[in-house]
């Protein structure tokens, strides 16, 4: 039997900026470390690691790997568990603010947003990327960028690269809140206008989990976040 943890990767520094969102932020390094604590604390020894090549996924994993330094765990980075890129974010919000005033004022909102009010930006940023992302997901894609039937390609590339771990009973998968959603629904198999359902409600950090055997898995939690109790600590960026 073989079980799959698959993880978003804990806060990023998104009041930061663009430019540095890509590290965790300080309450991001208490949820990783929390999360370990509760792999020791449930005795569950990785087999094997993968994270994506993001700052943010292995930071959210190396408290993990540091924990089991005295056991041999195979630790692999795969550029498939990447986000969409930042670059992407800004040119399809270049090209949508010049064509549409009401997508313009949602995003102005978010950046003034960022610096005064957390909740607040959090609440804007998921409505402007949820229009950006409905925007990709039906073909607009800018000069230069990688196309939503390629990120979801290379996505589903990865759930195959776990074929390769067919020892191992525990394998956790460290990644961003698009290609877990991608993963969970083909998991799942949920038709793919719904693929993308689950991103607005990962909880940094969460864990969703499958078992099973022979490639056959079925789902024991999803979204879960046990190792985090304080409601203040509950995070999605």
């Amino acid at each position: 039997m073989q079980t799959i943890y698959l993880i978003r990767h804990a806060q990023a520094n998104f009041l930061g900026g663009t430019e540095n969102y890509d590290q965790l932020s300080d309450l991001g390094k208490k949820q990783a470390e929390l999360l370990a604590n509760s792999f020791r604390a449930n005795m569950i020894c990785p087999d094997v690691i993968c994270t994506g090549t993001l700052q943010r996924h292995k930071e959210t994993a190396h408290p993990i790997i540091n924990q089991f330094i005295s056991t041999p765990i195979k630790v692999h980075e795969y550029t498939d568990l990447n986000e969409f890129s930042s670059s992407l974010w800004q040119k399809l919000a270049f090209i949508l603010k010049e064509k549409d005033s009401h997508f313009a004022k949602e995003l102005e909102a978010l950046h003034i947003a960022q610096s005064l009010n957390q909740k607040k930006a959090v609440i804007y940023f998921f409505k402007v990327t949820n229009i950006l992302l409905e925007k990709w997901k039906a073909g607009l894609t800018p000069l230069g960028e990688e196309s939503y039937i390629d990120f979801k390609t290379r996505i589903l590339k990865f759930k195959d690269s776990l074929r390769e771990f067919k020892k191992a009973k525990h394998i956790l998968v460290f990644s961003s809140g698009t290609p877990i959603s991608i993963l969970i629904s083909s998991f799942l198999d949920m038709e793919s206008s719904r693929e993308l359902e689950w991103m607005y409600g990962l909880w940094n950090t969460s864990v969703s989990i499958f078992k099973g055997k022979h490639f056959k898995f079925k789902p024991i939690s999803i979204n879960s976040l046990p190792h985090i109790q304080n409601l203040e600590e509950k995070t999605v960026v």
